[in-house]
């Protein structure tokens, strides 16, 4: 796989430098708009502390077990 740069010119996409494929290649384009995101989330560890941090320590004695039926709504298991 190959990362090519590239800008749209109101009717194709075209590449920013030359591109070593033979004319009528066909390729699978995956548009990824350069820059920051508008609302970037929040890094896994900094979403698990935070989740963690709204329980303040009164964890189910069974919540590794049974996180389904917490999580979603689940029968508990016996």
């Amino acid at each position: 796989m190959v990362t090519v740069n590239a800008h749209y010119d109101g009717k194709a996409f075209v590449p920013d430098a030359p591109v070593d494929l033979p004319q009528g290649a066909k390729c699978r384009l995956i548009v990824e708009p350069e820059g920051e995101p508008d609302e970037p989330g929040l890094p896994l560890l900094d979403l698990a502390l935070e989740c963690a941090s709204k329980m303040k320590g009164n964890y189910p004695t069974d919540l590794a077990r049974n996180h389904d039926h917490y999580l979603h709504g689940r029968p508990k298991r016996p």
